[in-house]
């Protein structure tokens, strides 16, 4: 089981799409938590506004606040098309599923008590043979959803290779992680391909670990972010291919923690 949490220090890194596409290429699976309180991406995105949110996080406060999230769950997310983790034609492809997040950033002071027993309901998933990824979009350096930041097995900063875009992410790290613990600790940075410095130096400049590189791949991108049509080789594609990459080798990463920590076995 995995629970992974990706977020941006600064607006448009591409979270949102990245996260769509480690849902529709992870091996395993999942449901993707659009927990972005800037408001929706998927439903008017991706699905073009075709799907009615008739669930989501703001009726799972309501649940919350009755003690009824882990029976609620379910209920509140829908199929997320074109979820699988393998190439097409392959058996045993994987389906993943949306859990819609807010219709308005005017919902999100109501669902300060949600974040915390919706972390501890992801982190108990793995009964049900499910991992999670979680959309936070940006993130601030004290922020009322923590607690997900805090259950994650892994913490991916997304972030494009431009000075603005590593420099926000660097103050981040800094206001959130302690130097001492940086080499330890479960946080990653995910670099979109444009702009003049590597993933490697990224990463060691953070004083993190990397978690690779999604390629910036406009074309493909808005598949899965304006719901643009779905090419032909879409599931080739450069931005797909990384993302199968960095999907198998995230959830290999929360595995390893997991054991580390004694939770599961590491493998």
């Amino acid at each position: 089981m995995a629970v992974v949490a990706l977020a941006s220090a600064k607006g448009a890194p591409g979270v949102s799409t990245t996260a769509l596409a480690l849902a529709r290429t992870w091996p395993r699976p999942v449901v993707l938590v659009e927990a972005d309180t800037a408001g929706p991406s998927v439903l008017p995105g991706l699905l073009r506004g075709t799907v009615a949110q008739v669930g989501g996080l703001v009726p799972l406060a309501v649940a919350a606040a009755h003690n009824e999230l882990p029976d609620r769950f379910w209920e509140q997310a829908c199929w997320l098309p074109g979820g699988t983790g393998k190439s097409q034609g392959d058996e045993g492809a994987q389906q993943a599923l949306l859990l819609p997040g807010l219709t308005s950033p005017d919902e999100a002071p109501a669902l300060r008590n949600l974040w915390g027993p919706l972390a501890s309901h992801l982190g108990s998933l793995e009964a049900a043979g499910c991992d999670a990824l979680v959309d936070l979009g940006r993130l601030a350096p004290s922020d009322d959803r923590d607690s997900l930041v805090t259950m994650a097995d892994v913490v991916v900063m997304v972030t494009r290779a431009w000075l603005p875009d590593v420099t926000a992410m660097l103050r981040l790290v800094t206001a959130r992680v302690p130097a001492a613990t940086r080499t330890s600790t479960a946080w990653r940075t995910l670099v979109v391909a444009t702009g003049p410095y590597s993933a490697a130096e990224i990463a060691h400049t953070a004083g993190l670990a990397g978690a690779g590189t999604i390629a910036w791949d406009p074309d493909s991108a808005q598949v899965l972010s304006v719901g643009a049509n779905e090419p032909a080789r879409f599931a080739t594609s450069a931005l797909m291919r990384t993302a199968r990459t960095v999907a198998h080798d995230l959830l290999g990463e929360a595995r390893r923690r997991r054991g580390q920590l004694g939770l599961e076995e590491a493998r």
